[in-house]
């Protein structure tokens, strides 16, 4: 099948979705090589904003003997942050801190039916697309978290991770040989701090006949307490040093273990609407179940980012990763494309059920602390160093170009190129960027 080649470069407004505003006519030198994917719903040039003169190609990681053994281990983890999407009709961007993630119902009987999902999935960019990384920042200071974020050298998300991680160690390849294109934001904060950001030529997934994750989930597992307006999965931030950097992750928790019983578990529910700056309420304020979150009566600036609390801090212990496949793929597992995404963000468990089309008969359980995932874990170690080599060169790149530069890595068919963005606008605000410069410290 020939797919339409795109021979424009695009540059985004700001606005939800992206709506290109302005088209710089331009023969892009990847552009030939870039599929345009058939979808109903609008996309983006996958080259939008770009420059038309690559900056710098980036060779896949071969030394790597610069990492140590112990390097190889996730060392000092700590949870600095947790949130949810206030499913709303305003349109003041709102998050729920630090939430809490659905609890596992336990084991389900086989086998049962469950219909395929009805509705399609949006990326969280879309919710504040000027400022992506800023619930990052905003979690971990409504939970009061003490970061000092000059001394981190990377805030990333699960997804660029082991994207980028796939291209280092020559996994980019999918099952049937296609290669995962991909392109990620960059830009430097402080002196070293790289910030990457996911880009998608689309932020909306549509409905697929033959996936059942949605409602698998739904099925096994219930709201926590005080999130029942939550939207999108549950947002899990970590701090921990690997490779010889300063790692924050930000990803998606499908779900946790219970961990308290029904009593002590109202006891830990802060109350609703407390103030963003006030920090968590008295347990003694929510005794009683809380009500789903509601806006405040008073809107903040359009470009602010409101908080309210509800919910509670999960232990990394009972955090669970959901995923639904059939007996083929089980046939076909690729750990080396599943176990990085376990480890980078330390999600304890990973669930799979398993079905026939609407069938569900068996579920397979996982988990990070198992000999089973130790040896997979291993089997990954030359990967990891090779990522860590990959972010190094990524961090020297940003630094070289300077706090005012914006950049883009765009991986087709396994050859990573570093481009400058058209513009200067930022996924931080100007005062949240300042913490990085000043050493501040929360």
């Amino acid at each position: 099948m020939s797919y339409p080649r795109s021979n424009r470069v695009w540059t985004r407004g700001r606005g939800r979705g992206g709506t290109p505003n302005r088209c710089v006519q331009a023969v892009h030198p990847a552009a030939a090589k870039l599929p345009t994917p058939i979808c109903a719903v609008p996309q983006q040039d996958f080259l939008a904003g770009l420059a038309v003169d690559s900056v710098v190609a980036l060779d896949v990681p071969v030394d790597v003997q610069s990492v140590s053994s112990a390097d190889v281990e996730i060392q000092n983890l700590q949870c600095i942050g947790s949130y949810d999407w206030l499913h709303s009709g305003s349109n003041t961007p709102t998050i729920i801190v630090p939430s809490s993630p659905p609890e596992w119902k336990g084991d389900p009987k086989f086998p049962f039916h469950l219909s395929p999902d009805e509705e399609g999935h949006s990326y969280s960019q879309l919710r504040l697309p000027s400022s992506s990384l800023l619930p990052v920042i905003k979690a971990a200071d409504a939970m009061q978290k003490h970061v000092d974020w000059p001394s981190v050298d990377v805030i990333v998300g699960r997804n660029s991770l082991t994207r980028l991680m796939g291209w280092a160690s020559g996994s980019s390849k999918r099952s049937d040989g296609a290669w995962h294109d991909f392109r990620i934001d960059i830009e430097l904060a402080g002196d070293k701090t790289v910030l990457l950001n996911r880009w998608e030529a689309e932020y909306w997934d549509a409905p697929n006949a033959k996936r059942y994750g949605r409602n698998f989930e739904h099925a096994m597992s219930t709201p926590a307490k005080g999130c029942e307006a939550r939207t999108s999965g549950h947002h899990r931030v970590v701090k921990y040093d690997f490779l010889g950097l300063a790692f924050v992750v930000r990803s998606h928790v499908d779900a946790c273990l219970p961990t308290l019983d029904e009593e002590e578990h109202a006891d830990t529910v802060p109350s609703v609407g407390a103030p963003a700056a006030s920090g968590l309420a008295d347990e003694s304020d929510s005794a009683a179940p809380s009500p789903p979150p509601t806006l405040p009566q008073e809107q903040p600036p359009p470009d602010a980012l409101h908080v309210i609390h509800a919910g509670r801090e999960i232990p990394q212990a009972a955090t669970i990763d959901v995923a639904t496949r059939s007996l083929y793929w089980l046939r076909n597992m690729r750990w080396a494309d599943i176990l990085p995404g376990l480890y980078l963000t330390q999600t304890q468990h990973f669930y799979i059920g398993m079905h026939r089309q609407e069938l569900f008969f068996q579920l397979i359980k996982h988990s990070l602390a198992d000999e089973e995932l130790a040896e997979h874990k291993r089997a990954a170690e030359t990967g990891f160093r090779k990522l860590g080599e990959a972010l190094r060169a990524i961090q020297g790149i940003a630094v070289a170009r300077g706090r005012e530069k914006r950049l883009s890595l765009v991986c087709v068919e396994g050859q990573m190129n570093v481009y400058e963005r058209v513009g200067a606008e930022s996924c931080l605000t100007d005062d949240v960027r300042r913490r990085f410069e000043d050493k501040a410290t929360l």
